[in-house]
């Protein structure tokens, strides 16, 4: 609850000065990088509409234009053709059929003055009086032959044919005018291209925004993950970030509570407990001693079973206020890195005296490494993964230790030859006070935590410790980022 609140408290503060939340950002974005690309594809459209329909238009117009002129040809040869068979014939219905033939010829001049274009009305108007000329020229009887007739209608021919000629023209014009209108709308869809680059620069520019505050907040994320609890959870950004920092930072100040208090009692429990146990182990020194007295067997094995609980339990209280000690000397900054090969000589020369009584070979890796893990760190969790092997090895066994590198970690093996770990075991072995079904033959006890310590001590470097697959014995891998070991330059 007090967590609850705490966030709302830092969210109210920082509410005035949240921009925007991630949907609104996304929906944001969105719509910024759409909107160049409608609008050009929407005047694209527009364009591509009206040069459909100036197409359409200049088809229909042309067709109409051409249309007529060969029908104004064909009429005037069909009134020639009348005029002649009346004047040879003397025959008033082809005087008739020339009279029809003139006034649909004379409706179709009116027709085409209506929709013509500025060259082809003067040329249409020309036609209509040098046709009336003629028709005058008939009515007065002014041509009496034939030839006549002929002369003054190819000379009518000659106007038309002009005349489609024209409508041809118009014709290459309209064409023309098309492909100007393509090329504009070539010219307009290759200046749409540029709304691409814009959009792309407009997405780009949000997916910073959106991308910022949590590139922000990823090594913060990891630092809480290493145990840094000490700096605050900070980021700026859209509010949803800033509301998950918020969470975050108050997740912090409450694990630094609860780190500090953990310590404090572990520390005040060890201490407590030291006072009293230094008084029982006292006392059964006296007595196995004999300084209060002989002792029968019976006694003596009473004291010797409060000798060994006394030792494991002080071991016990050690191993805790050491741990507690190295996790409060564990901030990353502080790292100084080691050589493997002597942390392993060094442990191998403190249990010598182990090795030697149960004939046990040691065998190290065949090159040297860096490690940059803080020494005593990586003394705690070889020292513990050794004395598992030692406590579980027979009499003239061999302990390996080798390393491999992997594609983005390493792998230090601890390999015994003892009863190895049950399949059903490999996971609980790690956990606090627990204990197998196979038993060490060891006369002084651990205190159960030595693998708990090992592995937690490995978590803090991002690694981790399990059982590996061999074929005899127990093998503990240790995995480890990749960052954190090297060879030696002189291995």
């Amino acid at each position: 609850m007090a967590l609850l609140k705490q966030v709302k408290t830092q969210q109210d503060v920082m509410k005035p000065f949240s921009p925007f939340s991630f949907r609104a950002l996304t929906l944001l974005g969105f719509g910024l990088v759409s909107l160049p690309i409608l609008l050009a594809l929407l005047m694209a459209l527009i364009r591509v509409d009206r040069l459909t329909m100036q197409v359409t238009n200049a088809i229909e117009d042309v067709s109409v234009q051409v249309n007529q002129s060969r029908q104004a040809l064909q009429l005037l040869q069909s009134m020639q053709r009348s005029v002649s068979q009346y004047l040879v014939l003397d025959d008033e219905v082809f005087w008739h059929g020339y009279l029809n033939l003139r006034q649909d010829f004379l409706a179709l001049m009116d027709a085409m003055l209506v929709n013509a274009a500025e060259p082809i009305a003067p040329a249409v108007e020309n036609l209509m009086s040098s046709e009336g000329e003629i028709h005058g020229m008939l009515k007065a009887n002014a041509l009496q032959s034939v030839s006549d007739i002929q002369q003054h209608y190819t000379g009518l021919f000659k106007q038309t044919e002009g005349l489609l000629s024209l409508s041809n023209q118009l014709v290459d014009e309209r064409i023309a005018q098309v492909e100007n209108s393509a090329s504009l709308l070539k010219g307009t869809m290759m200046q749409s291209l540029l709304v691409i680059p814009i959009s792309l620069f407009i997405a780009l520019l949000f997916i910073r925004l959106i991308n910022r505050p949590l590139n922000e907040l990823k090594p913060q994320i990891r630092r809480l993950e290493s145990g840094d609890w000490q700096r605050p959870v900070e980021v700026t950004g859209a509010s949803d970030i800033r509301e998950i920092a918020s969470i975050l930072d108050a997740m912090r100040q409450q694990l630094n509570v609860l780190e500090s208090q953990k310590i404090s009692v572990i520390r005040s429990i060890s201490h407590e407990l030291k006072t009293p146990l230094a008084a029982i182990r006292e006392g059964a020194e006296l007595l196995f001693d004999g300084t209060t007295g002989s002792l029968t067997n019976t006694q003596q094995e009473v004291v010797d079973i409060v000798r060994t609980s006394a030792d494991r339990l002080q071991r016990l209280i050690d191993d805790l206020l050491n741990f507690n000690r190295l996790l409060l000397d564990s901030r990353p900054d502080m790292l100084r890195p080691c050589a493997l090969l002597a942390v392993l000589q060094s442990l191998h020369e403190e249990r010598k005296l182990e090795f030697q009584s149960k004939q046990i070979q040691f065998q190290l890796p065949l090159m040297d490494y860096i490690v940059r893990i803080k020494q005593d760190h990586l003394r705690l969790i070889l020292d513990n993964l050794l004395s598992n092997a030692l406590k579980f090895s027979p009499i003239g066994g061999v302990i390996k230790v080798d390393l491999q590198k992997g594609t983005d970690n390493w792998r230090l093996s601890v390999v015994d030859q003892g009863p190895g770990v049950a399949p059903a075991h490999q996971e609980q072995i790690f956990d606090p006070f627990f204990r197998g079904a196979v038993q060490a033959e060891a006369k002084i006890k651990g205190s159960g935590l030595g693998l708990t310590l090992a592995k937690e001590m490995a978590n803090k470097y991002q690694g981790d410790i399990a059982v590996g697959n061999t074929q005899q014995g127990c093998c503990m891998v240790v995995t480890l980022p990749i960052g954190l070991l090297e060879k030696c330059s002189d291995a």
